[in-house]
């Protein structure tokens, strides 16, 4: 089982103009800047590289701008800088949607982990229905929401899809994205009978890549269980592969977040992503979290998976039914610390501090223990402030 490819390096639509960080894009080949409105500048891309699925057509605020695979947003997050670096794509052709984070210098980080905006399923001949197709994009602008996507799409003879994406102004350090999905059933769909409640229907998935301990965006899971504690699952050349992270669905609290703690030698900087479930159709408890790892040798592999499964799917889904999920999808950079938090770290690191709060700030790489692990990450936190 593995997922849609997608090149994993930032995807080179632009000639961009650069100094200290990017300026405003530059039309390229046949990428077309639809809207501008001196603090975001959208552009739509045809035919970009690593996009199999076809363009679709794109209106914005109800009229026709061109037929799109992706939209990329650069955004000026750094008041007055001039900068206006590639922060958010959304790629309409297949839902997926990925962002990173802006730094201080008015740059972003590398591209990583995605989102896939849409939920899949696995009926009961095997089949994983991955990706709906979208038929069309909608973009408004303005208001409190300032940019919003609404893709049409659907798996067709079996379900209508929507998929709503809104794109707020974001901060140094973290680019917030709101995610609203909805699936209606137009037919009755069976479910893999022996997945149910590990991997049959999934409201959205994030995905990643993991090859080895030197090359990943994202060696660590990070979740809020049912119960409200927090739990990890960390990945390493000795994780099995080809199978589920776990023997069946976790019910998950809020969150879950695929974290990349140092050492990855591939687009280092690349973000840590955090999933927030805001509202679901479906009562507590009937959300949980799953993971795969596939066998991949290959860094452009979304090999490493991880979803909302829907625990209490019923084996067939009948016509009609209608559920949704409500989202916020938050792409940030390494932790920033307080004066404060600054002054506990090495006292607890060197057991001249018990305060249990002060050790909760000190562990860093979130595994549950403040000890030298965590090293880089205060030096990383410190250097970014």
């Amino acid at each position: 089982m593995r997922a849609v490819r997608l090149s994993r390096s930032p995807l080179p639509a632009l000639l961009l103009l650069t100094c200290c960080c990017t300026t405003m894009p530059v039309q390229a080949g046949e990428c077309v800047s639809f809207f501008d409105d001196g603090g975001v500048a959208l552009i739509g891309c045809p035919d970009p590289a690593g996009v199999g699925e076809p363009a679709v057509p794109v209106y914005l605020d109800g009229g026709f701008v061109g037929e799109f695979r992706l939209i990329e947003a650069y955004d000026q997050a750094i008041p007055l800088s001039g900068c206006y670096p590639l922060t958010y794509v959304d790629i309409v052709a297949n839902t997926y949607l990925r962002a990173t984070y802006q730094k201080r210098d008015g740059s972003t980080a590398a591209l990583g982990t995605s989102v896939v905006g849409g939920p899949s399923f696995r009926t009961s001949d095997g089949v994983l229905h991955f990706v709906p197709l979208p038929s069309r994009a909608d973009v408004f602008t303005g208001g409190a929401e300032r940019i919003r996507f609404e893709l049409t799409a659907g798996y067709p003879g079996l379900a209508a899809v929507s998929s709503t994406r809104t794109f707020p102004d974001p901060a140094a350090g973290a680019t917030p994205i709101g995610l609203s999905v909805q699936f209606a059933a137009t037919s009755d769909i069976s479910l893999h009978a022996g997945l149910l409640g590990s991997d049959a229907f999934r409201f959205a998935t994030a995905s990643s890549m993991f090859l080895d301990d030197r090359t990943f965006d994202a060696d660590l899971i990070r979740y809020e269980d049912a119960g409200g504690v927090v739990r990890t699952i960390e990945l390493s050349n000795d994780t099995p592969r080809d199978v589920h992270l776990l023997p069946a669905a976790v019910p998950i609290g809020g969150w879950f977040e695929l974290i990349k703690r140092p050492g990855s030698k591939w687009f280092p900087d690349s973000p840590n992503v955090r999933v927030e479930i805001v509202a679901a159709s479906c009562p507590a408890g009937c959300l949980g979290i799953q993971g795969f790892l596939a066998a991949s040798d290959n860094a452009n592999d979304d090999s490493l998976t991880v979803w909302l499964e829907w625990i209490d799917a019923p084996g067939m889904i009948p016509s009609g039914t209608v559920v949704s999920v409500d989202l916020l999808v938050t792409a940030f950079g390494d932790a920033e610390l307080t004066a404060e938090q600054i002054a506990a770290f090495v006292p607890v690191l060197l057991g001249a501090d018990a305060d249990p709060q002060h050790a909760d700030w000190s562990d860093l790489n979130c595994d549950g223990r403040a000890d030298g692990e965590d090293i880089q990450f205060f030096l990383n936190a410190v250097i970014g402030m």
